[in-house]
């Protein structure tokens, strides 16, 4: 039978594998390998940012690089001699506007 997991369990196992707070953490995780997770992603960003604190550090990479690279694109493909310009147009990463490559994780 399948455990429930939730943010206080997450806690508890970050805990026991000797995440302290105030620990500097850089993670990068597939969500599906927790189980069935109560609340999903957002469950187990709480429950990291729990567990490092206020006066701790959490670092997820978010590998945004293959959106702006037109000669990457596939569907649809961009033509090549738009790529300069698709290039020089698009919008520099910010942190609080760039999505997230989907591909990479739901977390």
């Amino acid at each position: 039978m399948q455990q429930l997991v939730t943010v206080p369990t997450i806690v508890d196992g970050l805990a026991a594998m000797g995440v302290a707070e105030g620990a500097k953490l850089m993670v990068h995780c597939s969500l599906s390998s927790f189980g069935r997770v109560q609340g999903g992603p957002q469950a187990l960003v709480e429950a990291l940012v729990a567990r490092v604190g206020e006066s701790g550090t959490l670092v997820m990479p978010t590998f945004t690089d293959g959106r702006f690279d037109p000669s990457e694109w596939g569907n649809p493909p961009a033509p090549e001699h738009l790529w300069d310009g698709i290039s020089f147009e698009s919008p520099a990463f910010h942190p609080a506007k760039t999505p997230t490559d989907q591909t990479m994780s739901a977390v």
